[in-house]
């Protein structure tokens, strides 16, 4: 985690142990046969048929953690659910270590100083302080990680441009593989974008 945090601060100063980006992928599915199953795949802002995926990406363009194959319906905080417990577990996460994600990921007391992510517009056109609007610039511009993360991801992997079966074991199936073999090139290849922009 240290070489982690290490990458990021010293492109970043202003992020004191970061060690990776979070952020949320919706991929298309056929259209279930079964109604229920249609609502709670049927994303309305998207207007299709989605499984929502959250994975957290490190500074050397790995997944690092990743749940995947949730109803598209669901929100990207109930989906992160599960990384808020890791989170919050001091034997998994020591308490230091921060990762970054936008503001559409709210979290709870227990993980609130460990994932740093710039407040909504609202709150954050109100600020003064140029410490706080400077800590959030670099949080803005770094978080753009995660969004090369997610490209690198699609644009290796074109099966993901694809609808994706119905049937959740088949997809989780093929998911998963392709989160395996993003990691096995990461590790091997060792060139992404995340890693030049940390480095």
């Amino acid at each position: 985690m240290k070489a982690m945090a290490a990458a990021v601060s010293a492109r970043k100063p202003l992020l004191k142990n970061v060690i990776g980006f979070f952020d949320g992928l919706n991929l298309r599915i056929f259209q279930p046969g079964d109604i229920n199953q249609q609502n709670a795949y049927y994303n309305g802002w998207l207007g299709d048929t989605y499984c929502s995926q959250v994975l957290v990406f490190l500074p050397n363009g790995e997944i690092a953690w990743v749940t995947y194959n949730c109803p598209g319906s669901w929100h990207d905080a109930r989906i992160a659910s599960g990384l808020y417990e890791v989170m919050a577990d001091r034997t998994r996460t020591p308490a230091k270590f921060r990762i970054l994600a936008d503001s559409a990921f709210p979290c709870g007391a227990n993980v609130d100083h460990q994932i740093l992510s710039k407040p909504k517009e609202p709150v954050a056109a109100k600020e003064t302080d140029v410490s706080k609007l400077r800590l959030w610039e670099a949080v803005t511009r770094q978080r753009q990680a995660a969004e090369w993360g997610m490209r690198a991801l699609q644009g290796a992997f074109g099966r993901l441009d694809l609808r994706l079966p119905v049937d959740k074991v088949k997809r989780g199936l093929i998911l998963s593989v392709i989160f395996s073999l993003h990691n096995f090139r990461a590790r091997s290849v060792g060139l992404s974008q995340i890693r030049l922009s940390t480095e």
